[in-house]
C-alpha cells in the first residue's frame, strides 16, 4: 500500500511538470485530452522517470524490467499501453481538481510541499547512492545461499536480479543511517519535544 501511494505520489509530481514536457514536438501525440497534447516523447519521460522511482533503476535498466514476464505480471504498468492509460486516468483527475480550486486547499498545498521536499530527496540519495553503492556477483551468491529455502527451487540465474535488488536496498537502508550520522554531525539540531502536542 505504502509503495502504491508512493507511486502515485510520483505520478502526480511528474504530472506538475506538464508544461515544461507540453513543449516538446506535438506531430508524434499518443493522446489529447481538452487541448492537451501527450507526446511519445512525454509518454517516455513520464514512463521512465515513474519506473526508474518505484524500482530505483536508472532509466536504463527499465526496459529490462518490462521484458521480464514476472515483472510485468506484478506490475501492468510496465506495459505502455496501460501505463498511458493510466496516464491519462491522472491527467482528467488533475484537471478536474484544478478546476474545483483544490490547488488552492491548506492540506494539498501541504502535501505539494511534501512531494516537492521527498522529490528532491530521492533523486539527491539516488545519485548518491549510485555513487557509493555498488553489488558483486560474489555477495548475490552468498545472499542466494543464505536464503535458498526461501528460493525454493529458483535457480540463482533467474533470481539474480531480484537478489541483487535486495542487497541494494539493504545496503541502501544502511547507508541513509549512515548519512543521517553525517548530517547531524553538519547541521545544528534543535528539538523542543515540550511544544509536540
Amino acid at each position: 500500500m505504502k509503495k502504491n501511494a508512493a507511486a502515485l505520489l510520483i505520478l502526480a509530481a511528474l504530472m506538475l511538470g506538464t508544461d515544461i514536457l507540453s513543449a516538446s514536438d506535438k506531430k508524434d501525440w499518443v493522446a489529447r485530452i481538452d487541448g492537451e497534447t501527450i507526446t511519445a516523447e512525454d509518454l517516455n519521460d513520464y514512463f521512465y522517470a515513474y519506473h526508474s522511482a518505484v524500482y530505483n533503476v536508472p532509466f536504463a535498466e527499465v526496459d529490462k524490467l518490462a521484458a521480464d514476464a514476472v515483472q510485468a505480471a506484478r506490475n501492468p504498468l510496465l506495459k505502455k499501453k496501460t501505463f498511458l492509460e493510466e496516464l491519462i486516468k491522472q491527467k482528467l483527475l488533475y484537471k478536474k481538481a484544478l478546476a474545483e480550486g483544490i490547488q488552492n486547499n491548506r492540506d494539498a498545498k501541504i502535501l505539494m510541499k511534501i512531494s516537492e521536499e521527498q522529490t528532491i530527496l530521492q533523486f539527491y540519495l539516488r545519485g548518491r547512492f549510485r555513487k557509493e553503492i555498488s553489488v558483486t556477483d560474489a555477495e548475490i551468491e552468498a545472499y542466494y545461499l543464505a536464503t535458498k529455502e526461501k528460493m525454493g527451487t529458483m535457480p540463482l540465474a533467474r533470481g539474480r536480479d531480484m537478489l541483487k535488488r535486495q542487497i541494494y536496498q539493504k545496503k541502501s537502508q544502511e547507508k541513509i543511517l549512515s548519512i543521517m550520522e553525517e548530517l547531524r554531525k553538519e547541521y545544528k539540531v534543535e528539538k523542543n519535544e515540550a511544544s509536540v502536542k
